[in-house]
């Protein structure tokens, strides 16, 4: 995420984000959703920002 990172650090801290990191972390475990976790931000890996 090199160039991705303070943004996404940024974001992180948002109480929008708290919220909806936690309603994906609700979904992945009771879910089958794709993309799996670990690739749900893959693309900005492979994109400059």
């Amino acid at each position: 995420m090199n160039d991705w990172e303070p943004l996404f650090e940024n974001i992180k801290k948002k109480d929008y984000a708290k919220k909806l990191h936690k309603f994906l972390d609700e979904e992945y475990s009771n879910h089958i959703i794709y993309p799996p976790r670990n690739l749900l931000f893959n693309a900005c890996s492979l994109t400059p920002l």
